[in-house]
């Protein structure tokens, strides 16, 4: 009986911790979707923040790459505390940071103090850097290998569901009175952390007892508490032998250097729809504001539905039989060639609900990367997610930072979309070529 006892007690601390756990992870999915839907608030009050301030379109795309600098700036720091500190602890912290400095930025817009505002995007994107890499940290230390990858697409749903939240909001109070939105915004932020402080936080290196059949005699006899570093450990012996492979110190290079480019035209790409979209809709389309953030924030839903259903898709795939890494080749060649088309056809596209409809297959399809770029690193390297995805991103939001200059500049010259639209398909083509030619499914360990 103190045996059935011992492994009852054993389950119930299992369950206990397993509930810790993923009431942490839904932490984790509300930062995600607010810090997306702060940052889109921005673009969605662009105009009225640009007659606030009396600056050039020029000067906006600065104010919008300043926000990219300080990003890159502590992407990787951000990505290596993570897998040193813990992913929720680095989350919080940042999460307090950029709420503070939304707080701060309408009260330097106001005064016309260009180069305080200026500071305060600079804090913001400085602050919001940690999230993504210390998101899928916080997924590789804390999920079990089985439920990472439905784990990673529900973090990037709520990254993805952001913007159409802020952009929801901003139709409904109006981008007008545009400080209203960042004090709001702000003030959620504030009040997420206090919230999470009552929290019970587990040790997320300290993992949850599971039971395994020993063989032994007597009243001990059958199970005994394994810790899950354990059951990771027995795991990997049953993995396929491409995920215990070590690569040498070139291929991991040159592997890390093919998942910085391809990652670096997911962030250009996708930083077209969540910095310039409002505009689009305003300029190109001659939808009023409020009306081109409604509109706006229609493809952001899809893609949020296709970053959920990435992790289920490619599961399904999996037990069929497919390869990971075929799985997630198949995913990137979707969430690439289909919006590249659908951006060719939206150059020549003038009215708003054809536009819209390319918009939202566009960004849906782009989603479907979570399953293909994003689940191929929880493959290889998910206990260093956040380091490798620091430093691929860092890459990748300098490109997007010098991207929005050359955007900016390009309106201001053509007076269109045209040429940015053009661009983008460009490079989801090279995307494709570079992930499914260069990336393969050897462990990145270092």
């Amino acid at each position: 009986l103190s045996g059935l006892d011992s492994v009852f007690q054993a389950d119930m601390a299992a369950m206990e911790f397993v509930k810790d756990k993923e009431n942490w992870m839904r932490v984790v999915f509300a930062i995600m979707a607010l810090v997306t839907a702060d940052r889109q608030v921005f673009s969605a009050c662009i105009d009225p923040i640009q007659q606030d301030l009396h600056v050039s379109l020029d000067d906006m795309g600065l104010l919008v790459s300043a926000y990219l600098w300080g990003y890159t700036a502590l992407c990787f720091p951000g990505g290596y505390l993570a897998d040193k500190l813990g992913g929720i602890n680095v989350l919080l912290m940042g999460t307090a940071i950029w709420s503070v400095a939304l707080l701060l930025t309408p009260s330097a817009a106001s005064s016309r103090a260009y180069a305080a505002t200026f500071l305060c995007r600079l804090l913001f994107g400085a602050a919001s850097g940690i999230s993504l890499p210390a998101s899928a940290s916080a997924v590789g230390s804390t999920l079990p290998p089985q439920k990472r990858e439905s784990g990673i697409s529900k973090v990037f749903a709520c990254h993805n569901g952001g913007p159409a939240l802020g952009l929801a909001v901003a139709g409904i109070l109006g981008v007008s009175d545009w400080s209203f939105l960042f004090y709001n915004f702000g003030t959620l932020g504030i009040l997420l952390v206090l919230i999470a402080c009552f929290l019970p936080l587990p040790s997320f290196r300290q993992h949850r007892p599971l039971l395994k059949t020993i063989p032994e005699h007597g009243e001990n006899a059958g199970f005994e508490a394994m810790p899950e570093d354990d059951m990771d450990e027995n795991l990997a012996s049953y993995k396929p032998l491409f995920e215990s492979l070590v690569v040498s110190r070139l291929d991991f290079f040159g592997q890390l250097t093919s998942l910085t480019i391809v990652h670096s035209i997911i962030n250009v790409t996708y930083s077209v729809t969540q910095y310039w979209l409002p505009l689009y809709f305003s300029n190109d389309l001659r939808t009023g504001l409020d009306k081109s953030a409604y509109l706006a924030a229609l493809p952001f839903v899809a893609m949020a539905a296709g970053a959920y259903i990435a992790g289920p898709l490619g599961k399904g795939l999996i037990h069929r039989g497919w390869s990971r890494l075929r799985v997630r080749k198949l995913m990137i060649i979707v969430s690439h060639i289909c919006p590249a088309f659908c951006l060719i056809v939206l150059a020549q596209v003038q009215e708003p609900s054809t536009a819209v409809v390319l918009l939202i297959i566009t960004m849906g399809m782009h989603a479907l990367n979570a399953g293909g770029f994003h689940a191929h690193l929880q493959d290889v390297a998910a206990s260093k997610a956040g380091t490798i995805l620091g430093i691929t991103n860092t890459v990748g939001n300098l490109c997007s930072s010098i991207a929005a200059l050359m955007i900016a500049s390009i309106l201001q010259t053509t007076g269109n979309f045209q040429i940015v639209f053009y661009g983008c398909a460009c490079l989801y083509c090279a995307g494709v070529v570079v992930f499914c030619c260069f990336v393969d499914d050897e462990q990145l360990t270092f």
